[in-house]
């Protein structure tokens, strides 16, 4: 049986360094990537939209958006919760990304 786990185990690591190339490949935008921004909130359009890519399992969309609200996430909630969403995002722990983000949500009151 612990062969069998160990077999199992090596195998999900290289799936997950295959996955993991892959999207690196495929998706350029690194999700800890930053752009200038000067809004004094967080875009509740956009924050919806997060959640929702986030919901979905989708990277692309959720990278995308993550990097134009990362200065203000940063901002408003400090450098930690954004590297917080970052390396989530980064390991495409989507569940994790979203309670990072409703925890942020949740102390800005929003």
């Amino acid at each position: 049986m612990a062969e069998l786990f160990e077999s199992f185990s090596a195998e999900g690591e290289a799936l997950f360094r295959a996955v993991t190339a892959y999207l690196a490949k495929y998706d350029p935008v690194p999700p800890h990537s930053l752009t200038a921004g000067h809004a004094t909130s967080l875009d509740d359009s956009r924050l919806s939209t997060l959640r929702a890519a986030l919901i979905a399992h989708r990277p692309r969309p959720a990278r995308h958006l993550f990097a134009e609200l990362a200065p203000d996430i940063e901002r408003m909630h400090g450098s930690h919760r954004r590297q917080d969403l970052a390396s989530a995002l980064d390991d495409l722990r989507f569940d994790e990304a979203l309670d990072v983000l409703d925890d942020c949500q949740k102390r800005s009151g929003q």
